[in-house]
């Protein structure tokens, strides 16, 4: 029996809202499916028992029924061709068990490429769907750890544990799926992950019709839904577990480069601290060196005091050694040697003193130098230095 529907006035409405008022809808393979559910979805994978919230249902069916989004429609997931057609109206309902499901119609353009894809599904060789979606969160049911958190890695992944020690598969520990963060394609394939997702034929249509899912329950069958395959694709190393192709060396070279990495890691904040404590040093020497710089500035100035000293100490001397080889020879000595030691200028001055006393009375003139020539006399101002000395 077949599987395209006949275009209700309703359908083509949305079917014209999707694809615009002068697409001809009889140009294309319109079948409906049953997309998804809450189920919980059965594959050999990290999802095996995962189950999904209606916030992830409503998303699809949002998007779907979105005139600006366009959920395509592929064949076996193939992301290097083009699309084939696309979903163009989806609704929820509740099913005989109590399971929320995404309805949704699909359209096939008929072109070369695509009859042989239509024969197929019309001879059940293609006989399920897949969808593809990220989860903005993916809970494990026994403690609520996040896997899309923060905190997950690869080896939380592949090794289907979370945090706490909870195993995926072990004691019915599962994935609990909530929100919709991405959902980007329905694949047309032989068998997906989700539970009873088959095309539907003619009789087993529920589009728009609770009544009929009801009376094929309350009679014992199972629609034939086609499969929603949910691949959950994780950015960056988190890639969809539900595709994973990776050999078991693949896997132990990954986990050796991870562990490389957090070596690298380790690495980075150790040469962090050792930068810290280098600039703690450096501040410190930067500290001293200005403390040493004030230092010698402070020697400058005192060595250039004491070179000022130096200097003044040096014309006092002379001064002194004139002023003793005057009264020297006033005293009467002829060849004076001025000595260049204070100690040794004042004792000569002592000396002198003592000479000019007994030459020279208070207030008079020696003895030895009445009637004496002009030359020979005493020069005043030698003696006053003499007596402000003494």
């Amino acid at each position: 029996m077949t599987k395209q529907i006949e275009m209700t006035e309703e359908l083509k409405q949305k079917f014209a809202e999707k694809f615009g008022e002068d697409t001809d809808s009889s140009k294309f393979y319109i079948f409906e499916c049953r997309a998804f559910s809450t189920e919980a979805v059965h594959q050999g994978t990290i999802f095996d028992g995962a189950t999904a919230d209606q916030s992830i249902l409503n998303g699809m069916a949002d998007k779907i029924n979105n005139t600006n989004e366009n959920i395509g429609i592929h064949v076996m997931h193939n992301d290097n061709d083009l699309n084939i057609g696309r979903a163009f109206s989806a609704r929820l309902a509740v099913d005989d068990n109590g399971h929320t499901a995404l309805y949704a119609y699909c359209a096939i353009l008929r072109d070369e490429t695509s009859d042989s894809i239509i024969n197929k599904i019309e001879n059940n060789v293609l006989d399920e769907v897949s969808v593809q979606f990220v989860a903005e969160h993916a809970y494990c049911s026994e403690c609520h750890w996040d896997y899309m958190g923060e905190d997950s890695t690869f080896e939380n992944w592949w090794d289907k544990t979370c945090a706490n020690g909870h195993t995926i598969g072990v004691d019915g520990c599962h994935l609990e799926m909530g929100g919709l963060a991405n959902f980007s394609e329905i694949s047309i394939v032989n068998r997906g992950a989700a539970k009873n997702p088959k095309i539907l034929s003619q009789k087993k249509r529920s589009f728009f019709s609770e009544g009929e899912l009801m009376s094929l329950a309350a009679s014992g069958k199972t629609p034939e839904f086609l499969v929603a395959t949910f691949n959950s694709k994780l950015e960056n190393i988190m890639t969809d577990k539900a595709n994973f192709s990776l050999s078991a060396e693949q896997v132990e070279a990954m986990k050796a480069e991870l562990a490389e990495m957090k070596k690298q890691l380790d690495l980075g904040e150790k040469i962090k601290g050792l930068e810290a404590t280098l600039s703690e040093k450096e501040a410190a020497v930067s500290e001293k060196e200005a403390a040493l710089a004030e230092k010698e500035a402070e020697l400058k100035e005192l060595n250039e005091k004491l070179s000022a000293a130096e200097s003044e100490k040096k014309a006092v001397l002379e001064f002194l050694q004139e002023q003793v080889k005057k009264v020297a020879l006033a005293a009467g000595k002829e060849k004076v040697e001025v000595p260049s030691d204070l100690g040794e200028i004042s004792a000569m001055l002592s000396e002198n003193q003592q000479i000019l006393a007994t030459l020279v009375p208070a207030g008079g003139i020696s003895k030895g130098m009445v009637g004496a020539d002009e030359n020979s006399k005493f020069n005043s101002a030698a003696i006053e230095c003499y007596q402000v000395r003494n």
